[in-house]
C-alpha cells in the first residue's frame, strides 16, 4: 500500500512542477514534425525528412533562428532533429512548431489530423461492402439505402407499438432514416 501511495504522491508532485509555458504544447509523436523533448526555452523536434539531408536543407531549417523570440536553431541531418532555443516569455512552442512546419512545407499535414489506419481500413471496407450491395442489387439499392429503410421500418413499428405523442425512440429512428435519405438527395454520402 505504501508503494501505491508513493506513486500517487510522485504523480501529483510531478504535475504541480510542470511549467505552464509548455501546457499547450502538442506532443506530436507521428507525422512530419515530432516533439522529441521540450523544456521552457528549448525544444528538440524530430524531423524524419531531415535525415541524410544536404547542407541546403540544414541552412533552410536554421533560418528558424532568425524569427523574433527564437535565439537559435541547430539542425542535425544525422539524427534528423532540430534543437530550437527561444525566449519562452515572448514565443510559444506551438508557434515554433507551426513555423517549422511551414518552412518544411508540411503545414497542411500537421494541421489536418491524420486518419488512423484502422479508421481508413474500416472506411475502405464500408465502401467496398456498399459497392458490393449496390452491384448485387443491380443498382436498385446500396447499403445506405438499406440502412435508411431499416431505420424507417423500425421507427414506424416502434411508433405503432407505443402510440404516444411525445418524442419516443421510434420517432428518432424515423428521423434518422429520413435524414439519411435527405442527405443522399442533396448529393452527400
Amino acid at each position: 500500500m505504501h508503494i501505491i501511495s508513493g506513486f500517487i504522491v510522485a504523480m501529483v508532485a510531478g504535475r504541480l512542477k510542470k511549467d505552464k509555458g509548455l501546457s499547450g504544447l502538442p506532443h506530436l509523436k507521428t507525422g512530419p514534425v515530432r516533439v522529441g523533448h521540450a523544456l521552457p526555452g528549448r525544444i528538440r523536434v524530430m524531423v524524419p525528412d531531415l535525415k541524410g539531408a544536404g547542407p541546403g536543407e540544414v541552412t533552410r531549417l536554421e533560418k528558424l533562428g532568425s524569427l523574433p523570440g527564437v535565439t537559435s536553431a541547430q539542425a542535425n541531418p544525422v539524427s534528423g532533429s532540430v534543437v530550437i532555443r527561444y525566449d519562452h516569455k515572448s514565443v510559444t512552442p506551438s508557434l515554433i512548431l507551426m513555423a517549422l512546419s511551414r518552412i518544411l512545407g508540411k503545414e497542411e499535414e500537421v494541421i489536418n489530423a491524420a486518419t488512423p489506419k484502422l479508421m481508413a481500413g474500416l472506411r475502405q471496407f464500408g465502401t467496398g461492402l456498399n459497392r458490393a450491395v449496390y452491384e448485387e442489387a443491380h443498382g436498385l439499392v446500396d447499403l445506405n439505402t438499406l440502412l435508411a429503410l431499416a431505420l424507417l421500418a423500425a421507427g414506424g413499428a416502434k411508433l405503432w407499438q407505443e402510440r404516444t405523442s411525445g418524442m419516443p425512440p421510434g420517432a428518432v429512428l424515423l428521423w434518422w432514416g429520413l435524414s439519411i435519405i435527405n442527405r443522399r438527395n442533396k448529393g452527400g454520402n
